[in-house]
């Protein structure tokens, strides 16, 4: 291994046009350099100075420690953190939290005020985990949170004021009532799972919803999993996801009944099979429910063996019968029979035993 080490050493020099007497001394570096050994072979290969001065076993580090303090340092781009309030009234005492998307914080140092031009409740110091207490008198009182001197970003979504028992979140430009609620966390969480579901199915037709938001409801309730203290706040958050989420499904249902509707209305006029009032475009969801269930209604009543043959057809080739193939096979087989045939009444009958049979939801 050694004589491996001399060779590179040596092609070393020669690439750098460099000879022995070019050399001060040699560093022994690392941990084998120890040996007497080792150091006696290299004394051997080469006539150069040997040097342990500097411990062999730190002296990489400290070579890797002096090269990174000269290097130009690019400008640092630190991410300022936005924080939070949870608050709860209770015996004309508030309480509450501050808190970050950061779970870990501590908030050493720390401290939150509530003033308006008339009254200060001076700087009160956060425990570490950024909870407080402290009695205000009623009137509107604006928050902020310090770091030290520093007065702190809060985050849009945190109530920046307070009135009474009242609280202003800028998000929502909205007020909400301050109470400890005695909801049971699972009832929420139950609500936060389902909310979650529907985020992540509307995801499949290319529907987002904005990332920070959905962050910002999980820490509300990774937090109030383990205190009820932000249990508040997470219900209101909760609600306002659920009627984001309720106007997406309902954008998403009207887009594709919308769609339905219209390739109907294609396949009706091609065939020149009934007149219908064309002017579903303008029609809100609810119309447009009502016109899709007329122009069906309409469709089945001026083409009830058609309908019939399409239902069919559906179950023939997507249905599911898994549980029950071979009583499916001869149902199915009956069923051409009476398409052959003409049999309506028997082709309903067969359908009829064919949807129970069908596995699908």
């Amino acid at each position: 291994m050694l004589n491996y080490t001399f060779k590179l050493c040596r092609n070393l020099l020669n690439d750098n046009i460099l000879s022995e007497e070019d050399i001060d001394k040699i560093i022994l570096v690392g941990g084998s350099c120890l040996s007497p050994v080792v150091q006696e072979l290299i004394a051997d290969e080469f006539s150069i100075e040997l040097t342990s001065k500097i411990d062999p076993l730190t002296v990489v580090s400290r070579g890797a420690a002096i090269y990174a303090g000269s290097l130009e340092k690019p400008p640092s781009i630190a991410k300022k953190e936005k924080f939070s309030v949870v608050i709860n009234h209770k015996n004309n005492k508030y309480y509450g939290k501050v808190f970050c998307l950061d779970d870990k914080f501590s908030f050493l140092g720390y401290s939150i005020e509530f003033k308006n031009d008339e009254f200060s409740s001076g700087r009160i110091p956060l425990n570490l985990d950024g909870t407080f207490n402290v009695n205000l008198p009623y009137g509107k009182l604006n928050i902020n949170v310090y770091d030290g001197d520093v007065k702190v970003l809060l985050d849009e979504k945190s109530p920046n004021s307070i009135r009474g028992k009242k609280m202003f979140i800028p998000y929502l430009n909205n007020s909400f009532y301050i109470f400890n609620i005695n909801s049971d966390f699972n009832v929420l969480f139950n609500q936060y799972l389902g909310l979650i579901k529907d985020i992540e199915w509307l995801k499949d037709y290319s529907i987002y919803l904005e990332e920070d938001i959905i962050d910002y409801i999980d820490r509300l309730i990774e937090m109030a999993r383990r205190n009820p203290i932000s249990l508040n706040q997470s219900s209101i958050y909760l609600d306002h996801l659920e009627n984001i989420v309720e106007e997406f499904k309902m954008d998403l249902e009207y887009s594709v009944l919308l769609e339905n509707v219209e390739n109907k209305m294609r396949i009706i006029k091609e065939n020149e099979l009934f007149e219908m009032d064309a002017d579903y475009e303008n029609y809100n969801l609810d119309e447009l429910k009502e016109f899709h269930s007329n122009l069906i209604e309409e469709y089945v009543r001026l083409n009830k063996n058609r309908v019939i043959e399409e239902c069919f057809i559906n179950l023939k080739f997507e249905g599911i019968y898994g549980n029950n193939e071979e009583l499916a096979e001869d149902l199915i087989e009956k069923a051409h029979d009476a398409v052959d045939n003409k049999d309506y009444e028997e082709l309903f009958d067969i359908i009829n035993l064919l949807y129970e049979l069908d596995e699908r939801d």
